[in-house]
């Protein structure tokens, strides 16, 4: 098994591969923040199964910066992943909803992306935070709600045509 849900690594138990950190991560976002998430044995990386529960947005990190800014002011800020590597910013949003032909040109033009349903993304770990490969530009708060998808591409639209 490649994939593991938080349920299996129980079922293996003492019998499993050990991930420390990583796994105490894992079951953290599960259990505080009710995310549907994976741990990858190969690549120690966890999971997050987008759907009904989590949607999500990545922009271009200068745009990422302009748009948290913006969420901010209208207290509508969320959990935010930065990839440093692919110099990428991914907004956690409520459930993913679907778009019309203009907004979807609107953000291939800014080079954004509305993650599908059964898309899975990387969450950080701690020895990713550490390396500085993925981390959080705005963590998690329990029990807080993720701003509205149709809210997040709307404010990426605005703060993409005046970077123009």
């Amino acid at each position: 098994m490649a994939v593991a849900t938080l349920d299996d690594l129980d079922q293996l138990g003492a019998h499993g591969p050990t991930f420390g950190p990583t796994q105490q991560r894992c079951s953290e976002y599960y259990n505080d923040h009710g995310f549907p998430v994976a741990l990858d044995f190969p690549s120690r990386c966890i999971f997050l199964n987008v759907g009904s529960l989590v949607g999500a947005v990545t922009t271009p990190a200068p745009i990422g910066a302009n748009v948290l800014q913006r969420l901010d002011i209208a207290m509508f800020g969320g959990p935010v992943v930065i990839d440093s590597g692919r110099k990428r910013w991914t907004f956690l949003t409520g459930s993913p909803r679907s778009i019309n032909d203009d907004t979807a040109v609107d953000l291939l033009r800014l080079g954004a992306t509305v993650h599908k349903g059964g898309e899975r993304l990387v969450l950080p770990t701690p020895e990713e935070e550490q390396l500085g490969i993925r981390q959080w530009q705005r963590p998690l708060i329990a029990g807080r709600d993720l701003p509205q998808q149709s809210f997040v591409i709307a404010v990426i639209r605005i703060a993409g045509s005046e970077s123009r």
